[in-house]
C-alpha cells in the first residue's frame, strides 16, 4: 500500500507559473460573468423594453466573481506553496 499523498493540482509549477494561473483564472471568472450577465440584461432588455445600465455587468457582477476567484486561486498559491515546501519531491523506485 502506498503512503503518498494527492497533491494539489499544478504544484509542480513555480510560484510565478502558479501566480500566473490565477490571476488568469480571475480574469477568466471576470469575463464569463460579465458576459453571461450582459446577455442576460439583453433579454431582459427585449422583453421588458426597459433600458438597463450595462455597467452593472462589469461592476457588481463581473468584478466581484473576478475578486472571489482572485481570493481563491491566492490561497491555492499559497497552499501549494506550503505542500511543496512540507512534501520534497522524491524519486520513484
Amino acid at each position: 500500500m502506498s503512503t503518498k499523498s494527492i497533491q494539489p493540482p499544478l504544484v509542480e509549477l513555480g510560484l510565478f507559473a502558479r501566480t500566473f494561473v490565477a490571476f488568469a483564472a480571475a480574469l477568466i471568472a471576470f469575463s464569463a460573468v460579465a458576459c453571461v450577465s450582459i446577455f442576460s440584461m439583453l433579454a431582459y432588455w427585449s422583453i421588458t423594453g426597459k433600458m438597463v445600465d450595462f455597467s452593472i455587468a462589469y461592476r457588481v457582477t463581473g468584478l466581484a466573481a473576478g475578486v472571489l476567484m482572485l481570493v481563491v486561486g491566492i490561497a491555492w498559491v499559497i497552499w501549494a506553496g506550503v505542500y511543496r515546501m512540507t512534501h520534497p519531491s522524491q524519486a520513484e523506485n
